[in-house]
């Protein structure tokens, strides 16, 4: 499957504080400690895919706090190497959790295993996450490397390079759980959006963001509970997951267009998925839809997307 990258410049200790925040809630109700560590020697602008980056980190933290029982989940960002133009990056996410047994370390990775796992609830599963962020570092010319003991927890590691930015870093560019106020807090006041995923874990992130936004924020976990929701109230836009069950976001985007009459100017349709190939912007052109965004979604790019269909 080949996966289609968008190399630009971004902020990779700003990718780091969004990952913290959009985990941070699922961190606390397990009482968990969240950490992040960022080296203050990458500069604060580098160029490479932050949208895949973001998408495996998530996974990988996703992960390590669905497995951790008690302790600490880590993000620990390092700079191995620098010459003029380019920068390797170490990355690693690490968890106390109850660990990978020997026998399962060779399937971790298997993505029909993972299905096994999942519809049988094992406890050592770990989602299709893992196959989905291992073929990703695959065609970005990187490799994951797995550390494991049971009943003391993983370690996953893999580097990447990017180009350089010629800019030089803040020094206050190392960050150890601060926070970070975003300028667009309240903006969408007034607006109401529709978020439809299957997913509670997504449901809650983007409920997140959209209520700090300033949205009047209401929830779909299908198809058909989203075409409801469209016939009960006036909505300003919808963000529509392409991966669910019983109607999917292409077939129920289909449905919103054709049947219920409702055009791409009087409700924007952005799709959210969690793999981008080339094809994908015609596909969801095809069904309706206005835009994508991929997952997990960076909430600058998201925030840039709801404020283009919304002015």
């Amino acid at each position: 499957m080949k996966i289609s990258f968008n190399c630009q410049s971004f902020n990779i200790h700003d990718l780091a504080i969004s990952l913290r925040e959009m985990h941070q809630l699922r961190a606390e109700k397990k009482k968990l400690n969240l950490r992040l560590s960022v080296d203050n020697l990458i500069p604060e602008q580098i160029i490479g895919d932050e949208a895949r980056l973001l998408q495996v980190l998530n996974n990988l933290i996703e992960n390590a706090i669905k497995f951790t029982s008690e302790g600490d989940v880590s993000l620990v960002i390092e700079l191995l190497s620098s010459d003029e133009h380019f920068l390797t990056i170490n990355f690693s996410v690490s968890d106390t959790g109850e660990g990978i047994p020997p026998n399962k370390m060779a399937f971790i990775f298997d993505p029909f295993n993972q299905l096994e796992s999942e519809v049988n609830k094992n406890a050592n599963g770990t989602g299709l996450g893992l196959a989905i962020t291992r073929h990703i570092l695959e065609q970005m010319g990187s490799s994951i490397e797995v550390k494991s003991e049971v009943g003391k927890g993983s370690s996953f590691t893999f580097k990447i390079r990017f180009e350089k930015e010629m800019q030089v870093a803040s020094d206050n560019a190392s960050y150890d759980n601060e926070t970070q106020t975003f300028e667009e807090e309240g903006h969408f006041k007034g607006k109401n959006i529709l978020i439809v995923d299957d997913n509670d874990g997504n449901l809650m992130i983007m409920e997140e963001f959209a209520n700090y936004w300033g949205f009047e924020t209401y929830l779909a976990k299908d198809g058909i509970e989203a075409i409801d929701k469209i016939k009960e109230r006036e909505l300003d836009i919808v963000l529509m997951d392409i991966a669910m069950p019983q109607m999917n976001g292409y077939e129920t985007s289909h449905v919103i267009r054709n049947e219920m009459q409702i055009s791409g100017e009087k409700l924007p349709i952005i799709a959210l998925t969690a793999v981008a190939m080339v094809g994908t912007n015609i596909k969801i052109r095809e069904a309706g839809m206005n835009d994508y965004v991929t997952k997990p979604f960076s909430h600058q790019d998201l925030f840039k997307k709801l404020k283009n269909y919304l002015n």
